[in-house]
């Protein structure tokens, strides 16, 4: 399954737990974070306050920071998700 959600940058602000540290990759200028395994994802409101019955597992997922906007592509490969996000921010 693939799964791509877009929210506003701050709001809402998503914890990610992962015994993996999430790689930086440099795409065509723009910093994203690439987690490469299961990890833990759990919604915090504007409070600062964890919303634990949103808590979910989550596969391999690429986060893209997109002016305003934050994207999650999650289901994909490393080269799959880059290329979607190339697609996404308008870079060849």
């Amino acid at each position: 399954m693939i799964r791509i959600d877009q929210f506003a940058a701050v709001v809402p602000t998503y914890l990610k737990e992962s015994q993996l540290a999430a790689e930086q990759i440099d795409l065509d200028g723009t910093l994203v974070l690439w987690f490469d395994g299961p990890h833990h994802v759990v919604r915090i409101d504007e409070s600062g306050r964890e919303l634990v019955e949103t808590a979910r597992s989550a596969g391999p997922t690429l986060i893209v920071p997109i002016e305003e906007l934050t994207v999650r592509i999650e289901g994909l490969d490393r080269a799959a998700a880059i290329e979607v996000a190339r697609s996404i921010i308008g870079t060849d």
